[in-house]
């Protein structure tokens, strides 16, 4: 399972062999904790918390969802990225959005944080769509 995964992460730094890009990530949140509080384990299924990273020309977007009680349905807020940057030893690609103050940080092995910039933090595993 390991080598899918990283074989996944890995195919997203590249495009295909007609230089499109591949298919937009999607990165589930599986840990959640802020200034306050952890979310247990039934809070953060029941937040369906996720964060997508599309790739759309030159352009990067992050998505940033969870479930929205006040409208019975998930719900995503988008920003274009400020700032893409890839680690060359260990090949974690950095995704910044400065105005927001938050950062999405995917490494090899198809693991995610999140830092929002306001004490809020999220873990997880990102996949291909």
């Amino acid at each position: 399972m390991r080598i899918f995964a990283i074989a996944l992460v890995s195919a997203f730094w590249v495009a295909d062999a007609q230089g499109q890009p591949l298919p937009p990530l999607v990165c589930h949140v599986e840990r959640k904790l802020d200034s306050e509080r952890i979310y247990g384990p039934d809070e953060v299924v029941r937040g369906k918390f996720s964060v997508e990273i599309l790739l759309e020309g030159a352009t990067t977007l992050l998505r940033r969802c969870s479930f929205a009680p006040s409208v019975g349905r998930v719900t995503c807020d988008q920003y274009e990225a400020d700032r893409v940057t890839t680690d060359s030893v260990v090949r974690i690609r950095k995704f910044y959005y400065f105005a927001g103050q938050f950062d999405v940080q995917v490494f090899s092995d198809g693991s995610f944080v999140e830092n929002n910039g306001r004490g809020s933090i999220a873990f997880g595993t990102c996949k291909s769509r």
